[in-house]
């Protein structure tokens, strides 16, 4: 009897092993498709801008980079490649909770360094009102049950989140106009 027993704790400790190498595995793989998919970022060209711009540019590009990992994880999740009974749902729930804090202060910060520095911004086609309304219209915008549904629009105001993100970067960079 205590060799039975025995027995299905080896069995039991086993399959938790094989769990645990398989969640490595697809975390792996996950990691190397986001790599793959992310590209090379170029530095910053901002010395053609004053101060307050240019701490505006490297906050959107970081902003927008951390914003890229959960983009990809619900893109994952949505098309089936995660499974969500093995992946923790309450580490991306934290990381949306963070973003999410993160975007309404970057949003702030826009809408200031817009109202003094408006040039770059209108030659681009780009205004802090249109960047607020992706999130205030989407309230629950970083809601992850709402993000992973597939019928509802908040992952794709988060990709249009990113993508007006990359073109203020791409705006502030260009030296068209001398902003000093």
């Amino acid at each position: 009897m205590p060799f039975l027993v025995l027995g299905y704790v080896l069995l039991f400790v086993t399959a938790l092993a094989i769990l645990g190498v398989v969640r490595i595995a697809l975390s792996g793989a996950r990691s190397e498709r986001y790599l793959e998919a992310s590209g090379v970022e170029s530095p910053l060209a901002l010395d053609h801008l004053p101060g307050p711009l240019r701490r505006f540019a490297t906050d959107t590009r970081l902003l927008r980079i951390s914003l890229e990992g959960p983009v990809f994880q619900i893109s994952e999740y949505r098309r089936g490649a995660l499974d969500r009974r093995v992946e923790d749902p309450e580490v991306l729930e934290r990381l949306l909770t963070d973003v999410q804090r993160q975007v309404t202060e970057w949003t702030v910060q826009f809408e200031r360094v817009q109202a003094d520095h408006p040039e770059p911004f209108e030659d681009a086609g780009i205004s802090a009102s249109g960047v607020r309304r992706l999130t205030d219209e989407g309230q629950g915008t970083f809601d992850r049950e709402r993000l992973l549904d597939p019928q509802d629009a908040a992952y794709d105001r988060l990709v249009r989140l990113v993508e007006s993100m990359r073109r203020i970067e791409d705006a502030l960079q260009r030296t068209g106009r001398v902003y000093r």
